[in-house]
């Protein structure tokens, strides 16, 4: 990523002022080119006031007094709205050489480290929907226990025919004998299984290579029918979730499900 250089930046004012580009202006233009590496408005002030002097010199001019020092107040603040920063980034936020911003963030005692990933971000309204939906499902299960025939499915990529190292009786002098390196990529084959609140009710390997898909999908759910027919949830009041994958929610799928009769509960996004 491009990280503009406080030179940079400078020979950009000088354009927009030459350019007759007020200062408001300018400060949303470099926003919008550069944002969080854009300069501050006093910054563009200054300068845009050392051009009107006719002085278009890009060095910082010779102060006399005390060393300006960086205003750690400023740089945390700086860090809680963006904590993606780079050091040198802030560097030139901030105007100082890079060293004086490691030392103002180590004097903060802040430390860079990566972040958990996660499937995907939860937006305010899909939080919102969690809880109505939850509120929802142990008010019914309050008058109904519908848990205890809740039917709830997954699927998952599982390895097989890996390999072990086995440690091997040697008599002594003697060697082990050599033992190949595991293939780099084992196979897998995806594992489709159904549960309830007393265990597994269904369970299916799928041919290597295969995945989910609507029809297979279908295959599966009325292979699960049969299986509930001949559990102890048959001729009882069926609940069934499962998550929005794309098979799952297909209108073959829908119509699959809206003839076995089950109460099909909303999924999370």
């Amino acid at each position: 990523m491009f990280v503009p250089t406080a030179i940079h930046i400078r020979h950009v004012l000088i354009y927009l002022f030459l350019s007759h580009t007020t200062m408001n202006d300018s400060e949303t233009f470099l926003k919008n080119v550069y944002n969080t590496h854009a300069p501050h408005y006093n910054t563009i002030r200054n300068w845009f006031h050392r051009f009107e002097k006719d002085d278009f010199s890009l060095d910082e001019k010779d102060r006399s007094g005390r060393p300006r020092e960086l205003d750690l107040d400023k740089l945390k603040h700086a860090l809680r709205s963006d904590p993606f920063q780079s050091s040198r980034e802030l560097a030139v936020t901030f105007g100082f050489h890079h060293s004086t911003v490691l030392e103002g963030l180590k004097s903060l005692g802040m430390r860079k480290l990566f972040g958990r990933f996660i499937p995907h971000h939860l937006t305010q309204a899909n939080l919102d929907r969690r809880d109505d939906d939850s509120i929802t499902l142990l008010t019914l299960h309050a008058g109904d226990r519908f848990l205890d025939r809740l039917i709830t499915g997954d699927e998952k990529w599982v390895f097989y025919d890996n390999h072990h190292r086995k440690s091997q009786w040697v008599g002594e002098g003697e060697s082990p004998q050599d033992v190949p390196e595991p293939d780099l990529h084992p196979k897998k084959v995806m594992l489709s299984v159904w549960w309830g609140v007393d265990g597994p009710i269904y369970w299916e390997l799928l041919p290597e290579g295969k995945t989910i898909t609507g029809d297979l999908y279908t295959t599966q759910l009325r292979n699960l029918k049969k299986a509930v027919d001949r559990s102890a949830l048959k001729d009882k009041k069926v609940y069934y979730q499962h998550d929005n994958a794309r098979p799952h929610v297909s209108k073959q799928v829908k119509r699959e499900l809206m003839g076995y009769g089950w109460n099909v509960l909303p999924v999370f996004s």
